[in-house]
């Protein structure tokens, strides 16, 4: 019998990037999170992930957590939007439109995804009443050897004081249940959007509003900028091949851990590889991934880890979070 990794056909490497196509801060983020994803995605134009949409027929009895989130997530930017006191009016919408379980379950639905958004909105409220959305967004456009970045920030926020801050809604529970600490990848958005703010000469604060907690987050240090750089180096050369690394395993790798079952999952873990078709082609297994090695340096896991990944596990060891009253 043919193994499945024998099957694999061998891994697409492409020339060096040429200057010229701007890229976004998502396609910044996608390869911060998953490179070799990215590689596929924005170099080759091409992703092995294929959504097995359900069928418009189907209704549903109970809600998953994905379709909860998603529920949330919505009743969360209406209230960005409209204001705190329209999310109920949103829900109902949500509610005629067939989104919540059949006959009587949709009103325990909507009442308990307005309970569980309650403490939300009474945090985000209080952080309005200090920080006031900027009339306008600030452009960004920065170059690093083939890398041309252009794009905007997303809206920025100033209290009385003058300090700017970017200051975000999430349907997600921050906190990892096991460490009770801020999970990282849940945080990279923020993470890279006060880089790339620094980059224009803004030093912003960070205020996530979760599910569960209130993150707050200093500015990045002085030495952003080479951080910024670095990451833009490694960019461009994952855009050459697929890098041996991803995000959520090399921060549990950074914290001396084993960071095998976050890759390859377990009987309790979903593991990356299982969830992303990108990934297993190329590195099946966390000993695929930690064995190999690539770009011009001939790295491996271990050092794309530290290149990529330690400035932004350092910034997630200076942040303050408190739990929701």
């Amino acid at each position: 019998m043919v193994s499945l990794s024998a099957q694999r056909p061998g891994k697409h490497r492409a020339t060096r990037p040429r200057r010229g196509h701007p890229r976004s801060i998502r396609e910044l983020l996608e390869f911060f999170r998953l490179p070799a994803r990215a590689f596929y995605r924005q170099r080759l134009r091409t992703d092995f992930n294929e959504e097995d949409p359900a069928e418009e027929d189907d209704e549903p009895f109970t809600l998953d957590s994905l379709e909860t989130y998603h529920l949330l997530e919505d009743l969360l930017r209406a209230a960005e939007k409209n204001g705190p006191d329209r999310v109920a009016e949103r829900a109902r919408a949500q509610q005629r439109g067939g989104r919540y379980p059949l006959a009587g379950m949709a009103a325990r639905t909507a009442a308990a995804l307005l309970d569980d958004i309650t403490p939300v909105l009474t945090v985000w409220q209080e952080i309005r009443m200090e920080w006031a959305a900027a009339p306008q967004r600030q452009a960004i456009t920065h170059a690093h050897g083939r890398i041309l970045l252009e794009d905007w920030l997303p809206t920025l926020h100033q209290n009385s004081a003058g300090d700017l801050a970017f200051v975000q809604l999430r349907a997600s529970r921050l906190l990892n249940k096991e460490s009770q600490k801020p999970e990282g990848d849940k945080l990279a958005a923020l993470w890279l959007q006060q880089l790339l703010a620094n980059a224009v000469g803004l030093r912003c604060d960070g205020i996530v509003v979760g599910r569960d907690v209130l993150v707050r987050a200093a500015p990045p240090p002085p030495g952003a900028m080479a951080a910024l750089d670095d990451l833009l180096d490694l960019w461009q050369e994952g855009l050459c091949e697929p890098l041996p690394v991803t995000l959520k395993t090399a921060l549990v790798s950074l914290q001396g851990k084993n960071p095998a079952p976050i890759y390859d999952g377990n009987d309790h873990l979903p593991g990356e590889v299982r969830k992303n078709l990108n990934l297993f082609r190329d590195y099946p297994d966390f000993a695929a991934l930690s064995s190999a090695r690539t770009g011009l340096q001939r790295r491996g896991f271990a050092e794309y880890a530290a290149a990529l990944y330690r400035p932004f596990a350092d910034w997630l060891e200076t942040l303050e979070w408190q739990a929701h009253p």
